[in-house]
C-alpha cells in the first residue's frame, strides 16, 4: 500500500478533547510514553516500527459517550484495571464504581476524594461470588476543597489519580495492581479530612469496619481531629490487616508501606516456560506484593491472607516478584495424519458441501471476523485434504473481503461500510460499526480483531506476498490490542493484564463489579492470531510478545475459569465470565448453560486444543455430558460443546456432531467434524501414563521459610518436566491453595512458604491436573514439624506503691528471637517470696504485650507470668517483680 501520511486537525482534535475533560492544567497537550521501559529485556529482532494508527487510518468521531479523565499529555487507558476511574460517569444517581486493585483491596474514586475498602466474598446461590462494597467497610478521605480528579500517570503496574480544588493541585493517590496499599501524596500543607475516628497502634492509625475488618493507616503526618495533617511531599498509605495475620506480618506490612516510584513488567519465553518478573521501584527498601493462586514468586509470604473472588491471596516480600506460566505451541491447522481413509473420504465430502456457506461475510467486526476465520479453517482443511479448487474459491473469497476491510485509502474516500478508523480521543482503532460496543465501549478489540490477525496470517503463511499486501493494517490492528510500548496512538498490552495474567474486555471499565472478561478463549485465540501474523510478517519481538501472552492467558483460564473459587459452592464445575470484584456463571447474551460452557470454548482454534485437551478427560466429561441430556440440538453454541467433548469421547461426539440441525456461524461442519477426529487419532496413539507425585517439608521453627520439594515422575521414575503443579495448605478442614510451580527438566521443583504458628496450617499438599500424556497426581499430605522457640517473659511496673492501690503492671511475651507471642499467660502473686497463687489471666496482643491493674496488698507482693507450652513456644515463666509499699493504705 501507498504511504498515507495525512495532516488531521489534531490539534484541534486535542483541545476539545481538553475541553471536554475538563483537564485542570492549561495548553495544548503534548505526547508521552507511559509504558514500562524495555531496556534490560532480552527482546528478539523486530522489524522496522509500525505505522502509527493515526498516520495510516482515517480519523472517526469519538462514540464514547464519557470523555476521559486525563490530564494533559495521558494516554487515556481503555480494557484496563482503572479504567472504570478514568471513564467514570458524573452522574449524582450513580455511584462511582470501584477500583478492585487485587490482593483484596479496592478504592472508589470522587470527585471530593476517595473510600478505600476490604471487600468481602460473598456467594448468592449457587451462581456467582461477589465482593461486596458497602459504605461501612470504607475508610474514605476528603482533600481539602477538593473538586475533581485526573489520571495523571500510569505505567505497567501503577496508577496516579490526582485531586484538584479547581486549577490548583492538590494531592495523588497512586496504586498498583497486587499492592495490597493505597498511597495519598500531598502537593501543599493541607489536612485530609477522615469519616472515621482513627486509634494509633504500634506505629501506624487503625479502624475497625463492622464486618471485623481492619484497615490501617501509615503516614509521617499528623493523625487527629477527624483528619491527617500533611505536610508537602508527605504520603498517607492505607492496607488492609490479612484474616489470620501475625503480628509479624503487621510488621512487614508496616515496613512494607514505601514508596513506589514505578513500575515496570519484564517478559520472557525460553525453555518451554513463561516468564513474568513485576519490577517495584522502590529504591531497593522491601514491600509487599499479593500472590494470586496462579502465581508463585518463590520468596516469603505472609501468614494471614486476603480474600478475593478468584481465590485466596498471600503477601510476598521483595521488589522484584517472577512468576512463570506453561508455554502452549502455536499452530494453524489441525494435525489429520491419525486419521483413516473413511474419516478422510468424510471430511472431503463435507468441505466440498461447505465451501457455498463460508464466502459471504458480514460487514461488523465481530460475525464479519468469525466468519474470515471460518473460512481460514475450511480453507485449510481443503489443502490438507488435496482440494485446490476448493481451496482456490476459498481464498479468492477471503482476500476479497480483506482487500475491502484493510485498505485504508477506500475508508478515508469512500462509504465506511467495513472500514477500521481511528479515534483521536481514546486514542484506539475502531470500525465504522458498534457490535458489542466495540466503538462507543472500546469492548472487545482483541476478540473482534483476533480474528482478521487469524486469517490474514492463515493466508500469508502460503501467499507471502500478502503480507506487503496488507501489512500497514495488519501491524495496526496487532498495535492495537498489544502494542510492546505506550505511544501517542497505541496501548501497551492495551487489552491485558500483566499483574492478573488475562484480558480485561470492557474498554470504559464496568460498574461496580470492575471490568470484566468472558470469552477468555477468544482471548486465546487472539494472542495465537498475533502470533501467526508476527511470524508471516517477521516480527519476532511481537511473535514471542503473543506466546507470552497466550502462555499467561492459558494458566488464568484453568485456575479461575475452569477451577472456580469455592466451586463446592456453584451449581457449575466452571464459571463464564471473571470481573475484578466477581465471578459468576453468567453470559451477557443467554442463560442457557450451553451458553456458558461455549463462551469459554470458541472459536476452539488448532492452538487452543492442547490447553483444553490438558484439563483431563474426567474434566471435560464433568463440563460437557449434562449439556447432551434431553432435547439438546438446538441449544445455543451446542456444536462447540460437542468439539470438547471430543476431546474426551470422540465416538460420542462425532455422533452428536452429524445430528445437530446446524452450527454456529463461527463453525463449520468440517471444522467440527474435523476437531473430533484430530482428538480421537491424538488419542489413540496411546493411554497418558501414570505418575506419582512426592512432596517434602523439613522442621523449623514458625514464622521461618519452609522449603517444600517436590517431584514429578512417570511410575518407571522418568520426570515429567513443564508441568504446574498446585501446592495446597490444610485449612478449616480444606485445602486451599497456597502457589503454584513448574517442574523443571529433572521433575522437580521448590516453592517457599511461611511456617505458621499453629501446627495444623503446616500441614501441605501437592497437586497436578494431568494432561493428554500423563496421568493426574495428588502426594500424600505432609508436616511441618513445629521446632518450639524458647519463650521469653517480662513483668514490669511501679516498684513502690501505697497499700490497697492499683498499679499497672506491663506484660511482655517474646520468643529468645525477638518475635512477638500473642496468647495467654497466667500472673501469679507471692506475698511470702515462696509461694505463688493464680491473680488473673493475662493474653498479650499483636505486640506481644499486655497490660493489666493489680491491687498492692499491705506487706507488698512480687508478680510474675508463666506461659504454657504452645504449638511454635516452649513454656517458661518470667522472674518476679516486686512491689514495695511504701505507707499503709
Amino acid at each position: 500500500m501507498n504511504d498515507r501520511r495525512r495532516r488531521r486537525p489534531a490539534l484541534v482534535a486535542l483541545a476539545a478533547l481538553l475541553v471536554l475533560a475538563g483537564a485542570p492544567a492549561a495548553g495544548t497537550a503534548t505526547a508521552t510514553t507511559t509504558g514500562a521501559p524495555t531496556e534490560g529485556r532480552a527482546s528478539p529482532r523486530a522489524p522496522a516500527a509500525a505505522a502509527a494508527a493515526a498516520d495510516v487510518l482515517p480519523e472517526f468521531a469519538t462514540r464514547v459517550p464519557v470523555p476521559p479523565r486525563v490530564g494533559p499529555g495521558v494516554v487515556p487507558p481503555t480494557n484496563s484495571w482503572i479504567s472504570g476511574a478514568v471513564y467514570a460517569r458524573p452522574e449524582a444517581d450513580a455511584p462511582d464504581p470501584p477500583t478492585w486493585v487485587g490482593g483484596g483491596l479496592a478504592f472508589r474514586s470522587h470527585d471530593d476524594g476517595f473510600g478505600v475498602a476490604l471487600p468481602v466474598v460473598r456467594g448468592f446461590g449457587d451462581y456467582a461470588l461477589l465482593q461486596s462494597w458497602e459504605d461501612a467497610q470504607a475508610l474514605r478521605l476528603t482533600p481539602p476543597g477538593a473538586t475533581t480528579y485526573r489520571l495523571t500517570r500510569w505505567d505497567d503496574l501503577s496508577a496516579d489519580l490526582t485531586w484538584y480544588a479547581g486549577q490548583t493541585e492538590l494531592g495523588t493517590l497512586r496504586a498498583v495492581e497486587g499492592w495490597p496499599y493505597v498511597m495519598y501524596t500531598a502537593a501543599t500543607d493541607q489536612s485530609v479530612a477522615v469519616n472515621r475516628a482513627l486509634s494509633a497502634s504500634g506505629g501506624r492509625h487503625t479502624w475497625q469496619a463492622g464486618t471485623g475488618q481492619v484497615l490501617n493507616v501509615v503516614t509521617a503526618g499528623t493523625v487527629g481531629g477527624g483528619g491527617i495533617a500533611l505536610d508537602a511531599g508527605q504520603s498517607v498509605h492505607v492496607f488492609g490487616t490479612p484474616q489470620g495475620a501475625t503480628a509479624a506480618d503487621v510488621t512487614a506490612l508496616v515496613d512494607g508501606a514505601v514508596p513506589v516510584l514505578g513500575t515496570r513488567t519484564e517478559h520472557d519465553v525460553s525453555g518451554g516456560l513463561a516468564r513474568a518478573t513485576f519490577v517495584l521501584q522502590t529504591g531497593g527498601r522491601p514491600t509487599v506484593l499479593t500472590q494470586m493462586p496462579h502465581q508463585d514468586y518463590g520468596l516469603p509470604t505472609l501468614t494471614g491472607r486476603w480474600e478475593n473472588a478468584t481465590g485466596w491471596a498471600h503477601g510476598a516480600v521483595g521488589t522484584s516478584f517472577t512468576t512463570t506460566a506453561k508455554v502452549w505451541d502455536v499452530a494453524s491447522r489441525l494435525d489429520l495424519s491419525g486419521l483413516d481413509e473413511a474419516q478422510l473420504t468424510l471430511l472431503r465430502d463435507q468441505v466440498r458441501s461447505d465451501v457455498d456457506g463460508v464466502l459471504e461475510f458480514p460487514a461488523d467486526t465481530y460475525f464479519g471476523g468469525k466468519a474470515l476465520y471460518r473460512a481460514a479453517n475450511l480453507y485449510l482443511l481443503a489443502g490438507q485434504l488435496g482440494l485446490p479448487d476448493e481451496a482456490a474459491r476459498i481464498e479468492a473469497a477471503m482476500t476479497a473481503e480483506l482487500d475491502v476491510w484493510l485498505d485504508a485509502d477506500r475508508c478515508a474516500t469512500e462509504r465506511r461500510d467495513r472500514c477500521f478508523g481511528y479515534d483521536a480521543v481514546t486514542r484506539t482503532v475502531v470500525p465504522d460499526g458498534d457490535a458489542f460496543g466495540v466503538s462507543s465501549s472500546v469492548n472487545d478489540h482483541h476478540f473482534h480483531y483476533g480474528y482478521f490477525l487469524y486469517a490474514v496470517g492463515v493466508l500469508a503463511r502460503d501467499d507471502p506476498a500478502l503480507v506487503d499486501r496488507y501489512r500497514e493494517t495488519a501491524d495496526v490492528l496487532a498495535q492495537d490490542i498489544a502494542a510492546l510500548q505506550t505511544t501517542d496512538s497505541t496501548i501497551q498490552r492495551r487489552a491485558f493484564d500483566d499483574w492478573r495474567g488475562h484480558s480485561w474486555a470492557n474498554g470504559t471499565g464496568g460498574g461496580m463489579d470492575g471490568n470484566d472478561q468472558e470469552s477468555t478463549s477468544e482471548a486465546m485465540n487472539a494472542w495465537a492470531g498475533l502470533a501467526l501474523w508476527s511470524e508471516v510478517s517477521g516480527d519476532e519481538a511481537q511473535q514471542e510478545h503473543a506466546r507470552w501472552m497466550l502462555a499467561f492467558e492459558a494458566a488464568t483460564a484453568r485456575a479461575y475459569w475452569w477451577n472456580p473459587y469455592r466451586a463446592s459452592t456453584l451449581r457449575a464445575p466452571i464459571v463464564s465470565m471473571v470481573f475484578q470484584g466477581k465471578s459468576t456463571y453468567e453470559t451477557w447474551f443467554s442463560g442457557d448453560a450451553s451458553a456458558k460452557t461455549a463462551i469459554i470454548v470458541i472459536p476452539m482454534g488448532p492452538s487452543q486444543l492442547g490447553f483444553l485437551s490438558s484439563l483431563g478427560e474426567e474434566r471435560i466429561r464433568a463440563v460437557t455430558e449434562p449439556l447432551f441430556e434431553g432435547d439438546y440440538a438446538n441449544r445455543p453454541l451446542i456444536d462447540w460443546n460437542a468439539a470438547l467433548l471430543g476431546l474426551a469421547d470422540p465416538e460420542r461426539a462425532l455422533a452428536i456432531a452429524q445430528g445437530l440441525p446446524r452450527v454456529d456461524n463461527g463453525n463449520t461442519r468440517s471444522y467440527l467434524y474435523a476437531v473430533i477426529m484430530a482428538g480421537a487419532a491424538e488419542s489413540a496413539v496411546g493411554a497418558p501414563a501414570a505418575t506419582r507425585l512426592r512432596l517434602s517439608a523439613p522442621a523449623g521453627p514458625a514464622d521461618d521459610l519452609v522449603a517444600l520439594g517436590l517431584a514429578l515422575e512417570t511410575d518407571d521414575g522418568s520426570p515429567v518436566p513443564g508441568a504446574r503443579v498446585v501446592v495446597e495448605r490444610s485449612r478449616d478442614g480444606g485445602w486451599e491453595p497456597a502457589g503454584a510451580v513448574v517442574t523443571d527438566e529433572r521433575g522437580r521443583a521448590t516453592t517457599r512458604l511461611v511456617r505458621a504458628r499453629s501446627a495444623r496450617l503446616n500441614v501441605f499438599r501437592a497437586r497436578w491436573a494431568g494432561d493428554p500424556a500423563f496421568t493426574a497426581s495428588t502426594s500424600t499430605a505432609v508436616t511441618s514439624t513445629l521446632v518450639r522457640r524458647r519463650s521469653v517473659l517480662t513483668v514490669g511496673g511501679p516498684h513502690r506503691a501505697r497499700a490497697g492501690r492499683r498499679v499497672v503492671l506491663r506484660v511482655g511475651w517474646r520468643t529468645a528471637s525477638g518475635a512477638a507471642v500473642d496468647g495467654a499467660l497466667r500472673l501469679q502473686r507471692s506475698v511470702d517470696g515462696r509461694t505463688w497463687q493464680r491473680a488473673a489471666l493475662v493474653r498479650t496482643d499483636r505486640l506481644g504485650r499486655a497490660a493489666v491493674r493489680v491491687v498492692v496488698p499491705r506487706t507488698g507482693a512480687r508478680w510474675r507470668v508463666v506461659a504454657a507450652r504452645t504449638d511454635w513456644t516452649w513454656g517458661g515463666q518470667s522472674t518476679g517483680h516486686r512491689v514495695r509499699v511504701t505507707a499503709p493504705g
